[in-house]
């Protein structure tokens, strides 16, 4: 029964009580996101705001960035976060309404962190421009290495962390289309969208930017993992549009190193579709129909051609 107020008295509202409203600062969500014992709603709720903490430093950002890379990793699999059999023993969990394990309470923790992630980094914000929201931290080492790991193998040939998995781990379609795009973007960057200067203008609002060499080296060392990426979410035949010769393109294409051709051979030569391991020749690869074999094929015949061009031989 509610508590009937003295006539002429009306009740103070609960949130006058409240006289300050301190504003979360990164340093304080680290604070309270490595307290052990912060309850699963609370955690939850940081990795829910931990995006719209004004942060002022490029250094900060950054770091913001990795820790959700780190929290997200491994998002896809409950068996991902288990360390021995009582992390897979089961019990009602009041805070989200269904029966979970240990491991499967810290799964919906880093499944979160892979939405937020969706949602304020993966999603390309900027529809009107060649150059995504996220570009700017391309040109960063250590950001960009990060987003390889994220996206690294694991020991079946998948991704670990695979937005094309029929594994959903809870995770809807949306937030997958939205890393598939990221996926698909990044990639064209990485391999050869490097050099185009209006791309890297609209990124940092410059009229001239040039790559530094540290820079394209980077981008160019990363080719191998950017195949894994293609094999993994089986589209390997991008690669032959890639590398095609066009147009502003012809410098791509003659950089198309030993270390691609020596990673297509490694993939094309792992298995072929009977599951049969071995010291396969890429030929027979070939005829099993592997796309890292057809790719490699295409690309040493299409640099043999544009050598033989070169010395008036074609």
């Amino acid at each position: 029964m509610q508590e009937k107020q003295p006539e002429g008295q009306q009740k103070k509202h609960s949130l006058l009580e409240i006289k300050h409203f301190p504003a979360l600062t990164w340093p304080k969500f680290l604070e309270k996101w490595a307290d052990p014992s912060l309850e699963l709603e609370l955690r939850i709720g940081l990795l829910h705001c931990g995006f719209d903490i004004p942060i002022d430093t490029h250094e900060g950002i950054a770091e913001r960035l990795l820790f959700y890379f780190d929290v997200a990793d491994g998002y896809c699999l409950e068996e991902n976060f288990s360390e021995n059999y009582r992390d897979a023993e089961k019990w009602w969990v009041s805070g989200v309404n269904k029966t979970l394990s240990v491991a499967g309470i810290r799964q919906l923790v880093a499944r979160k962190a892979f939405q937020q992630l969706c949602l304020r980094f993966f999603k390309n914000e900027n529809k009107e421009s060649h150059a995504p929201s996220w570009a700017k931290f391309l040109l960063k080492e250590e950001s960009f290495n990060k987003i390889l790991w994220f996206f690294r193998l694991n020991t079946y040939n998948g991704l670990v962390n695979d937005p094309y998995t029929t594994i959903d781990g809870g995770v809807k379609e949306h937030y997958k289309e939205i890393v598939r795009d990221f996926l698909d973007r990044f990639i064209f960057i990485v391999w050869g969208g490097f050099d185009a200067h209006v791309l890297w203008n609209q990124v940092l609002d410059v009229k001239q930017y040039e790559l530094s060499g540290v820079q394209k080296e980077r981008f160019l060392k990363s080719r191998p993992q950017i195949i894994e990426i293609l094999y993994a979410t089986r589209k390997m035949r991008r690669l032959i549009e890639l590398t095609s010769l066009r147009p502003g393109n012809e410098k791509v294409s003659k950089e198309v190193g030993q270390d691609v051709f020596d990673k297509l051979a490694e993939l094309a030569m792992a298995y072929i579709f009977s599951g049969t391991k071995g010291e396969l020749n890429i030929a027979r690869s070939l005829l099993q129909g592997s796309p890292a074999a057809e790719v490699l094929t295409i690309l040493k015949a299409r640099k043999h051609a544009q050598e033989q061009s070169e010395l008036g031989l074609a």
